[in-house]
């Protein structure tokens, strides 16, 4: 039987121990590690998330723990095998430790189960420029420029500055597809809409005539108890075939009946009732006398002077 050497024998028993090596580097409060520490909580609640597990690796990968977090994106593909994320990030990993083949093989999984995805097929252009096949390569290239224009911008492809056989790249699309592929299209500067004409303002609506406010409530309950006592302060009307109260020392009125003989005038709301005569029948009043204007009396004629006596004759 062969000897296990005792290295490997320690570095299994490392392996076997609870916790990884990666947990005694972090430091809470490090940005980076606090979002290391906030997937690890969330995987002690769901550890069979394979998205969890894909971001874990994305954060070892940033922390330099390359072997902790290729067996974090290992675990994520395990757990969903249609996890095209994590099999470019392991594909990503292996390309970066110079294992091509097993980069092809991640990438290959990847463009399976998302065949759009660009930077896989840029990817797997620059594994083919490396092994020397130029015309897969540059086939690679330009589908990864089809799929994504952007793929030639340097702030989302770094790798493009590498890049050997972009000129044959995209010869080959205009020679492909005959259109603006690489030179985009021209567009035109729209112009801002005109701006309405002003309108003249409309004249301002008459004032509208205020509603009367009505009474506040406690006024109007105040009205309505001097009503009720203004009602019952009223004496109450005497029955049918009776005379109206008066007060006492009053005067009767012309119509009053007098009490049945024999019964004394009986009180009612606190008023005494008299006998009152029947009504008499006034005289008629003598018409008056006409006058009538006096007659001028005749006039008298002046009496006529007399005439002198005849003087005797002397004889």
């Amino acid at each position: 039987m062969k000897r296990v050497p005792w290295i490997t024998a320690v570095v299994l028993a490392a392996a076997l121990l609870p916790g990884a090596v990666w947990e005694k580097y972090v430091i809470a409060g490090n940005p980076l590690d606090d979002a290391i520490l906030k997937i690890q909580q969330e995987l002690e609640v769901r550890p069979d998330s394979p998205e969890l597990h894909n971001n874990l690796g994305v954060k070892l990968w940033e922390k330099r723990f390359p072997k902790y977090a290729m067996r974090e994106f290992k675990h994520a593909v395990k757990l969903d095998k249609r996890q095209f994320q994590a099999w470019f990030n392991l594909g990503l990993a292996h390309e970066a430790q110079g294992r091509n083949f097993r980069a092809w093989r991640a990438f290959k999984k990847t463009l399976k189960y998302k065949p759009g995805h660009d930077l896989a097929h840029y990817h797997l252009g620059m594994i083919y420029e490396h092994r020397g096949w130029n015309n897969a390569a540059v086939k690679s290239y330009a589908k990864a420029i089809t799929f994504n224009p952007a793929i030639l911008d340097v702030r989302y492809n770094a790798a493009i500055v590498y890049n050997q056989l972009l000129p044959e790249v995209l010869a080959l699309l205009y020679e492909k597809y005959r259109t603006a592929r690489v030179q985009p299209f021209q567009g035109l500067t729209v112009p801002p809409p005109a701006a309405p004409e002003a309108q003249p303002a409309e004249p301002a609506p008459p004032p509208m005539e205020k509603a009367p406010v009505p009474p506040p409530p406690v006024q109007e309950e105040k009205k309505q108890k001097e009503a009720v006592m203004r009602v019952e302060s009223e004496p109450p009307a005497p029955p049918e075939g009776t005379a109206p109260a008066r007060l006492k020392g009053t005067v009767p009125a012309a119509g009053d009946a007098p009490p049945a003989a024999g019964k004394k005038p009986r009180k009612e709301g606190g008023l005494r009732y008299k006998p009152v005569p029947p009504p008499i029948d006034p005289a008629p009043a003598p018409e008056p006398a006409t006058i009538q204007p006096e007659e001028p009396a005749p006039e008298t004629p002046a009496p006529e002077p007399a005439e002198p006596a005849p003087a005797p004759d002397p004889e």
